[in-house]
C-alpha cells in the first residue's frame, strides 16, 4: 500500500507542476516580446495588445510595463480601475535576475500566473504579464479526484488480493 500511496502522490505532484508551469506560457511570450520591443525603442503603450482585460473576471492574458521608480507606465489589464501592480519585490527580482515567474494573489479568490521580464538597457523598466489561474486550478482539482479514485481502486484491489491470499492459506492449512 505504501508504494501505491507514493505513486499516487508523485502522479498528482507531477501533474500539478506541469499544469502550473504551462500556465505561464502566454505571459512569458507577451512579456519577453514586449521587453525586446521596448529595448528596441518602442513606447510602453505601443507594445500593449489591443483591448482591455478585466483581470478579476477574464481568463485572457494581460500586459503591463512598469518603471521601478514610478510604477506602471502602461497596461491593458484593469484590476479595480487601476493597472495591476504586483509586489515591488517581484519586479525588483525580475530586474535583478532578468525574469521572474510567480503566483500572485492580488485579491481573495483571485490567483494570477505572473511573468515579469526586465527590459534590457537603462535599468528600472519591467514588462510583466499575467492571467487567471482559475482554469488551471480546476484542472488540478480534477486530476486530484482522478488520482484519489485510482488510489482507492488500487488499494481496494491490493486489500482484496491480500484477503483472498490469507483466506486461501487458511483454507489450505485447515
Amino acid at each position: 500500500l505504501a508504494v501505491i500511496i507514493l505513486l499516487s502522490m508523485a502522479t498528482y505532484t507531477c501533474s500539478q507542476q506541469v499544469l502550473r508551469s504551462d500556465a505561464n506560457d502566454p505571459q512569458a511570450q507577451l512579456a519577453q516580446d514586449a521587453a525586446a520591443r521596448l529595448a528596441a525603442g518602442a513606447s510602453p503603450s505601443a507594445v500593449l495588445p489591443a483591448g482591455s482585460v478585466d483581470v478579476a473576471a477574464s481568463l485572457a492574458p494581460w500586459l503591463a510595463i512598469a518603471d521601478l521608480a514610478t510604477g506602471p507606465l502602461a497596461s491593458n489589464g484593469d484590476l479595480n480601475g487601476h493597472a495591476p501592480r504586483p509586489p515591488r519585490g517581484v519586479l525588483e527580482l525580475a530586474q535583478h535576475e532578468g525574469e521572474h515567474r510567480v503566483t500572485w494573489r492580488p485579491a481573495p479568490g483571485l490567483r494570477i500566473a505572473l511573468v515579469a521580464v526586465a527590459v534590457p538597457g537603462p535599468a528600472g523598466r519591467v514588462a510583466y504579464s499575467g492571467r487567471s489561474l482559475r482554469e488551471t486550478e480546476e484542472r488540478t482539482r480534477r486530476i486530484g479526484r482522478i488520482v484519489l479514485l485510482a488510489w482507492a481502486a488500487a488499494s481496494g484491489v491490493v486489500l482484496v488480493a491480500w484477503a483472498f491470499t490469507a483466506w486461501a492459506r487458511g483454507d489450505a492449512a485447515g
